[in-house]
């Protein structure tokens, strides 16, 4: 489970499968999944154009796991849980997370 050997599995032609196995090697691990998660976007942020869709076949299953880290797992790669919008007087358009903070110590959620 080194990142460097994941990240080099997963960037394969054998991502899918890779991606399923490694998906049930994860199942209510919390420690896991949240690395596994990590290895995911470090890699997938420096990977080149051509090799990101074998990341994305191998994060399809981990996503797609119905297990009790679902939503967790799925907040750890896409971000935010939930959208908050608020329409400000004299705003034509509501404004969306990070556009909501005024100072820098405003919260976002």
């Amino acid at each position: 489970m080194h990142p460097h050997l994941l990240k080099t599995i997963l960037g394969s032609n054998a991502s899918k499968q890779f991606g399923q196995i490694l998906a049930e090697t994860c199942k209510d691990n919390y420690k896991l999944s949240k690395k596994i998660s990590k290895v995911f976007l470090r890699s997938i942020e420096s990977a080149a154009l051509e090799s990101i869709s074998g990341y994305l076949k191998a994060l399809k299953p981990f996503l797609l796991l119905n297990d009790s880290l679902k939503q967790l797992k799925l907040e750890w790669i896409f971000g935010i849980p939930d959208f908050i919008s608020r329409k400000n007087q004299g705003d034509k358009r509501p404004k969306y997370g990070l556009e909501l903070i005024d100072r820098i110590n405003d919260d976002i959620i």
